[in-house]
């Protein structure tokens, strides 16, 4: 469900449309960014890129809707 290709692991709460919190690892890139938040809905696919510290996080998770594991 989560991609991680980074040697960092951070764990943050994420607020899905449903409005269930759930607990998922992000990715933690050698990238200097601004803090920024963004969350776009694409095909069913949740992106929320998030920033901690000078990293840049991109955490990919799949909207669960009616879907079994």
């Amino acid at each position: 469900m989560i991609a991680e290709v980074g040697a960092l692991d951070v764990q943050v709460w994420v607020m899905m449309m449903s409005g269930t919190a759930i607990t998922a690892r992000i990715v933690v890139l050698a990238v200097s960014v601004t803090i920024i938040a963004r969350m776009m809905l694409v095909n069913r696919v949740m992106i929320v890129a998030v920033t901690v510290g000078d990293h840049r996080c991109i955490m990919v998770m799949h909207h669960a809707s009616r879907d079994n594991r």
